[in-house]
């Protein structure tokens, strides 16, 4: 699960000269639909998430606007082929959008204000600059086990509805060079100013 500052920072299994740095929310966030991923018609549904990957923070998302066609298609549809079957297409949503996702509903006995999920700039070896992934915040929990599921239930329900309609990787709006550029300078620059004088 995600704490509160995690966010915030870069997990890039380089450090953080590499990658792109947190992900803003009004960035685009790309999901990968295979043959595997449980769909309803053209869109995504409750089970198209893995729930114990959504716990762990490591539901894989691309960031639209850093990641270059052939980059995605090699690194996440052909590669995703070999385990999760045919690539059907990608669904897109905001990242504002997953995060502004809250419940007033639980816990029964005292209803709170809890909003379900945060997005980390996270990159391990062997993953793209541009990826990312979404997660469970720590703070998105109740303490009666049954409420909790039907809590998480209910994020995962919002979540899915959040994606836009399934469609073709030629469809979608991938990143440029010179973006990719500028966003590379731009992560540099934050490495730079965060340093202690």
């Amino acid at each position: 699960m995600i704490a509160e500052r995690d966010e915030e920072t870069t997990h890039h299994f380089r450090g953080k000269w590499f990658g792109f740095g947190p992900v803003r929310n009004d960035e685009s966030l790309i999901f990968a639909v295979f043959e595997t991923t449980a769909i309803s018609g053209r869109r995504l549904n409750i089970k198209s998430f893995d729930r114990k990957k959504l716990i762990a923070a490591e539901q894989s998302i691309a960031r639209q606007a850093l990641v270059k066609k052939t980059v995605f298609e090699n690194g996440v549809a052909r590669r995703g082929e070999a385990v999760k079957g045919k690539f059907l297409g990608l669904a897109t949503a905001k990242a504002g959008a997953i995060r502004g996702i809250f419940s007033e509903g639980w816990p029964e006995v005292a209803p709170k204000k809890l909003f379900g999920f945060g997005i980390l700039d996270l990159v391990e070896d062997g993953d793209f600059d541009g990826h990312g992934t979404i997660g469970f915040l720590i703070k998105a929990t109740v303490p009666n086990k049954r409420e909790l599921g039907a809590l998480r239930e209910f994020f995962i329900l919002d979540l899915a509805d959040k994606f836009s309609e399934i469609h073709s990787i030629e469809e979608c709006a991938w990143a440029s060079s010179v973006g990719i550029g500028v966003a590379r300078f731009g992560t540099i620059w934050r490495a730079l100013i965060s340093y202690p004088p």
